[in-house]
């Protein structure tokens, strides 16, 4: 009997604290329309377009090849800015800033070491996101939209040039 109480309570716990650590992977509130992307099998991003109204982010696409543009989440109204990865550079962190409207920046810091920056520094709330794992790069993203801009984003973290995804820590 005391075993099956043992279990009966790690499994309590284990309810418990699933709900915590999925929510704080996505960085600002999670309303509106969800997607997802991420690097097809053999490929990597090469570059992140974002678009801009007055300082929020209300759109954002992810490129795996030079030649062909990713899916784009959210508005193409506004100004547009990109970051462009060099051959061999991967993206091992970001961070940025949101408010409750939008996201407003991101920065990606690479294996270079550079950081490439998109957005404005606007906001009372900051995020920070990196892989469990150092070896692991960016490899996708899913975001929360509707009009007014990208609410919320979580990051996707997998082995350079695999399609395999993995949430990584936030802060």
């Amino acid at each position: 009997m005391f075993q099956l109480e043992a279990m009966l309570a790690l499994l309590i716990l284990a309810f418990l604290g699933t709900p915590t650590v999925l929510t704080q992977d996505y960085h600002g509130p999670e309303v509106g329309k969800h997607s997802c992307t991420s690097a097809p099998e053999g490929k990597n991003i090469t570059s992140i377009r974002v678009f801009l109204k007055g300082r929020l982010i209300v759109g954002i696409q992810l490129n795996y090849d030079d030649n062909k543009d990713g899916q784009v989440y959210g508005s193409t109204a506004g100004k547009e800015m990109v970051a462009r990865l060099s051959k061999e550079e991967h993206i091992i962190a970001a961070q940025g800033t949101y408010t409750p409207s939008a996201l407003t920046q991101i920065i990606f810091t690479t294996n270079q070491p550079r950081q490439l920056m998109v957005g404005y520094y606007v906001g009372n709330s900051e995020y920070s996101s990196f892989p469990n794992d150092p070896s692991h790069v960016l490899k996708g993203a899913c975001v929360s939209w509707r009009a007014g801009g990208i609410k919320s984003i979580l990051f996707l973290w997998g082995s350079e040039n695999s399609s395999c995804v993995k949430y990584g820590h936030s802060g």
